[in-house]
This record gives structure tokens, sequence and C-alpha cells, in this order.
């Protein structure tokens, strides 16, 4: 492993949860589980994708209208679409003998997807506070208590092609079936939140699991296994939460890169301002980071946002990057979609994976020629500058608080 000496010091506290799988032949999502209960259900290896089938079914008394858990549903979708728009694809190569690698590829559908009426053959049926007749039996004669649950993602078929059939369970907030715990939020659908933006995340997360993400090890994220529990809790206000709802916390690194505006006055911002060399007349900057630079941009006026090129810092090579998988493919015997050589046995496929990674660079400040050293880390979440200013190394120069600390165990590529 090779680490940066001077950002290998910053670290960050992770924490690990599990959930096994729901007794019987359905699956439960979190797939913490050995086998093909952590595969996404709708998997595709070619041009033509096959439609996902989804419907949506609400009880009575569930406290969101029809029209806005239709917006709700396609605003997830939309959201899960451009998450792997972001990802990385890893191709994985199998040898058979003495013939050349054969790469294996794969993808998960995201995008194609069409509403219908609820049936046997919908692929995927939302299900807020309703569960038919047979669902109603297999949950008591499995003795599952669903006033535990916020929500529930299972799988009741997966085929030889690799894909699944289920359903996502939304426990009402309100009557005998509304989930229990302690410190929850009276009416958490509906109370103090008018766009529904905890029911949005909490679907999200479900439909993630849907979509073959396990869940996190960082706490604070939309797929850590108490991320449910967390938006619908009493220590959440309308304000709190919002760092914990989806659009605000990416999966993947974003293509458009992380970034952040400054308007103010304070310490932190006093010293960017004095290391990136920027003129006392402009009211705003903006730090934008992709994976190939970093660009510092200024405004006079905070109303217009309109922003003028500073200076930029472009990274000549990949710097030190950090591969996660976060979709894995595991194939069963019977399955059809890839060939069974015997090398690849039972095994798990890499699949959509994400990406962190740390750099060095010389920012230039293209209208006063000022030079600076910068050191970089981001991941899908967050970025951090460190720079060697006039006052020396400083480690803390620039980051955005909101998407947290940063990762340690840096590798080459």
């Amino acid at each position: 492993m090779t680490t940066n000496p001077i950002l290998s010091c910053l670290l960050a506290s992770i924490s690990f949860h599990s959930q096994s799988a729901l007794a019987g032949n359905w699956s439960s999502g979190g797939g913490e589980i050995l086998g093909n209960a952590q595969n996404p259900w709708f998997l595709e290896t070619g041009a033509t994708t096959k439609p996902i089938r989804y419907c949506i079914a609400a009880a009575p008394e569930f406290a969101v209208s029809q029209p806005d858990l239709e917006k709700i549903v396609r605003s997830s979708f939309s959201w899960w679409n451009d998450q792997f728009g972001n990802a990385l694809s890893i191709n994985n190569e199998t040898y058979s003998g003495g013939n050349k690698p054969a790469q294996l590829k794969f993808f998960v559908n995201t995008s194609r997807i069409l509403y219908e009426d609820c049936s046997a053959e919908t692929d995927l049926k939302f299900q807020f506070g309703y569960l038919d007749a047979k669902q109603l039996e297999k949950f008591e004669k499995e003795k599952i208590d669903r006033t535990r649950f916020v929500g529930l993602s299972i799988r009741t078929d997966y085929s030889k092609d690799l894909r699944g059939k289920g359903f996502i369970y939304i426990s009402p907030d309100r009557g005998p079936d509304a989930f229990k715990g302690e410190n929850v939020r009276i009416e958490a659908w509906t109370a103090d939140d008018n766009r529904f933006d905890r029911l949005s995340s909490v679907l999200s997360h479900e439909l993630g699991h849907v979509f073959g993400l396990l869940h996190s090890q960082e706490p604070d994220t939309l797929m850590n296994a108490r991320h449910a529990e967390s938006i619908v809790s009493k220590v959440f206000n309308k304000t709190s939460i919002e760092a914990l709802i989806a659009k605000n916390n990416p999966v993947f690194f974003p293509k458009a890169g992380l970034g952040t505006i400054d308007c103010g006055a304070s310490n932190d911002s006093l010293k960017a301002r004095a290391f990136f060399g920027i003129d006392p007349s402009s009211v705003c900057f903006k730090v934008q980071l992709n994976l190939n630079e970093l660009r510092v941009e200024v405004t006079d006026s905070a109303a217009d946002q309109r922003y003028e090129k500073l200076g930029v810092a472009r990274f000549a090579d990949g710097g030190q990057r950090r591969i996660k998988s976060l979709v894995s493919l595991w194939l069963p015997e019977k399955q059809t979609l890839f060939p069974m050589l015997p090398e690849l046995g039972n095994s798990v496929l890499l699949g959509a994976a994400s990406q962190e990674f740390q750099n060095t660079a010389a920012f230039v400040n293209t209208k006063t020629g000022l030079k600076r050293q910068i050191f970089v880390q981001a991941g899908p979440r967050y970025f951090q500058i460190g720079g060697m200013g006039d006052n020396g190394l400083d480690l803390d120069l620039l980051s955005n608080n909101l998407y947290g600390r940063l990762l340690s165990g840096w590798i080459n590529k």
C-alpha cells in the first residue's frame, strides 16, 4: 500500500451493520448473506434492455396521496439512474485453459421502467402500508412483525437469467401497522415535511438494495443499515435531515465533480482566499473538483452567481486511487446468462464501483501568476484540500463539511 505521509493521518471512523435474509424463498434487502440474495434484481449484459415493470399499491390509510407516491417513485428511479451513470464499470476476465481471457460484462438496469397495474407479472411492486393476502399469510407464518421495519425490499423470485421479482414495503406512519421503535417521530411521512423527503429517502434506500447495493459501513449515508431508523427519528428535524436525504448523499463519485461556494468572511474563508490569491473585491469564490483538475472561480456579486475563472490545478496523472466495488454478482449453478467456465464456478463478479482518490498538483492563479502546491483527497461525498502557502503547510485548508471527513487506506490503481 502506498500512502501520502502528509495526508495519511486523516481518518474516518466506520461502523458495520448486518441483516439476515427472511425465511423461506424470500430474501430481504441488505443482502449480507451467502448466495445470490445479494444480486441486483435487474441484470443486463447486452444492448437490449428489458424494461422494469413496476406498480404502486397503497393502503387507504397511508398518509401520502397516490399522485405524490408516483412522483416519489419516479424521482427515486431517476436519482439511481444518475448515480449509476457515475459508476465505474469493472470488466472481469476469466481464463479457460490456454484460451485468451474473456471479458464478462454486465450492468444494472436503472433507466428503462414502465408503470402498469399490479399483477402477477409485475417485476417490482411498491407497496405503501399494503400487503396482499398471500404476503400477509407469509408474514404471519414466518412470524415477521412488519411494525419493526420502516421499509423492506423483498425479492420473491429469481430466474435463470438472473432477473428478480418482488416488492418494496414501506410501513405507514400511523395506525396499528405503523412502524414502532424508540424516539420515532409521530406521523413521520408528513410532519414538517411537505416535500416528503423522509419517505423519498427511505424508498431510495430500499431501491438501492434492488439494484444490488449492500449496506454501507459509513454512518449517515443513504445505504447505512440504520438509515431508515435515523430518518424517522425525532432527533432529525426539517433542517438537520437535509444532510441525510438522498440528493445530498451521492453513492458513486459524481462525474460533474464535487465543489463548494464560499461567500463568507470566517477565518477559514480568509485563509483560503489568501492561499488562492483571491482579490478582496470578490464577494464569493467557488472551488470545483473533477478527476482531472481543480478549478477556482470568483464573482463580485452573490446575487447573479456569474463566476469567472481565477485559476486551475491540473492533475497530470491519476494519482493514488482506491476502487470500491459496490455491486457484485454471485453466479448460481443454474444461471444461463454467463458461461460457466470451470475456473469461474459460483464466484462473485465485481460490478459497478465507485472511487476515491488523492493527488497533488500546482495551482496557478492565471490573473496574478501566483503558484501554490496543493494536496487533494476526494470521494463520493467529500473533498478536502491542503496546501503549502506563505505560512507553511496547512492540512485543512478547505473542506466541504457536509460530506464529512476523509478515508484512509489509499492504494495505487
